[in-house]
Formats: structure tokens, C-alpha cells, sequence
């Protein structure tokens, strides 16, 4: 039993999933014997494994693609603007949504970043990828170019070093693709708002 919850972990990854996708999956492998509860897993479910290895599991690379992250929404503040608020409780170590937009180079960011205005230019999130290499997330449109009729979430996510509740973390996948991942620092409740460090802390 313990070695099929472990299967569950690995498919879905350090990210919540609901009773019905568990259930779907479950009943897809054909276990005849020793079939763990769908309820259950997910009543007593907790980040598993590593956060070296949390874009191991298809359907974390599969969410930073379609960009269909769940409990998550976009508020209006009159006084601070957007942000993103958690519809459902997070825990310590989930991966709660990742930093979308274009790929550029650090020195392709800051180019950018002098071009636009001051409001649009927080919209880039500068880091260092796996390879040491200075890079750039720029997510100053609205919308992306995969991605034209949504806005994601990453980029509304609002900074601060004292009450941060996200940490960023870097990724590069085998395709070379450089990916942003926030998770969850500490278990955060519903209709908080998300908040991570400045991004510049990165570099």
C-alpha cells in the first residue's frame, strides 16, 4: 500500500490533487489488491520528495504549459493594485503557481526594463538558472504570446521581504527551458494573499 501512495506522489507531484483526478488515475493503473482510498490520500495528502525533483512529475510541467493553476484568483486593491489571493489552503512546500512570460537574457531584461514604465518593469523577474547563467523572466504584457487570452498569475504576485509567504525556485529543464516555480514557505490559509521576496534577492 505505502509503495502505491508513493506512485500516487510521484504522478501528481508536490502540488494538491483533487479526490476526482486521484480517483481517475487510481482506477486507470488496474490495481486489483491493495487499492488505497482517493479520499483518504487526499484528506492526509503533504508535499512529497524533494524540491530539487518537483518538476519530476508530469503534471507540474504539464500546469507551467496550459497555465491552469487551481485555488488560485486575481484581486484589486484601490491602494495597492493586483494581486493574487489563495482560494483553498496551501501547505509548506506545495508548488502553489510558477512565473510565466518570455525567456530572455539578464542583459535582455534590463534593456527591456528601460524601455517601458516603471509600473510595467516589476513584471520581470530577474534570476540565476541552473547553469549560473543571469537570465530573465519578462512578463511586462498583460498576456503572453502562448498564452493571449488569460493573464497568469506569476507575475501579479506581490513583493516584499518581511512578509513573504512564496520562494522562488529555478529550474531548467533537459529542453534547456529555464522555469520559475513559487512554493510555499510556510502553510498559508484561504483568502490570504500571496506575497515572495524581491526578485532581485535572486541575483
Amino acid at each position: 500500500m505505502k509503495l502505491r501512495k508513493l506512485h500516487i506522489h510521484l504522478h501528481f507531484g508536490p502540488r494538491l490533487p483533487s479526490e476526482e483526478k486521484v480517483s481517475k488515475w487510481i482506477s486507470d493503473q488496474g490495481w486489483r489488491s491493495n487499492i488505497p482510498s482517493a479520499a483518504q490520500f487526499v484528506t492526509e495528502w503533504k508535499p512529497h520528495g524533494s524540491v530539487d525533483t518537483a518538476l519530476d512529475a508530469k503534471r507540474i510541467r504539464r500546469l507551467t504549459r496550459t497555465q491552469r493553476w487551481k485555488g488560485l484568483v486575481v484581486t484589486e486593491d484601490r491602494g495597492k493594485g493586483k494581486g493574487v489571493v489563495a482560494t483553498r489552503r496551501f501547505l509548506a512546500g506545495e508548488v502553489v503557481c510558477d512565473y510565466h512570460g518570455q525567456v530572455v537574457t539578464a542583459s535582455e531584461g534590463h534593456s527591456t526594463r528601460s524601455t517601458v514604465g516603471v509600473e510595467d518593469g516589476v513584471h520581470m523577474f530577474f534570476f540565476e538558472n541552473m547553469n549560473g547563467k543571469a537570465m530573465c523572466i519578462d512578463a511586462h504584457s498583460p498576456c503572453c504570446e502562448c498564452h493571449p487570452d488569460r493573464q497568469t498569475f506569476g507575475r501579479l504576485i506581490n513583493h516584499s521581504r518581511k512578509r513573504c509567504n512564496l520562494r522562488p525556485r529555478a529550474y531548467t529543464l533537459q529542453n534547456g527551458q529555464d522555469i520559475i516555480i513559487f512554493l510555499a514557505t510556510k502553510n498559508i490559509k484561504k483568502n490570504f494573499c500571496l506575497i515572495t521576496a524581491l526578485n532581485e534577492d535572486l541575483l
